[in-house]
């Protein structure tokens, strides 16, 4: 799990870090955009489980 965060904190500093020496590919703002979304999702659920209605 903890890889996957690393992964994307990576992903997330260079897509929306420009950089002089690399290349940006259309992947990279995907995964960060996936990466958020699923996020939001994992979130969402996380505090409907700690606070129940």
């Amino acid at each position: 799990m903890v890889r996957y965060l690393r992964r994307g904190v990576r992903v997330l500093r260079i897509a929306f870090s420009p950089s002089e020496f690399e290349e940006r590919s259309g992947f990279d703002y995907i995964w960060a955009i996936l990466l958020l979304s699923g996020l939001g999702v994992v979130m969402t659920f996380a505090y409907k489980l700690i606070f129940p209605s």
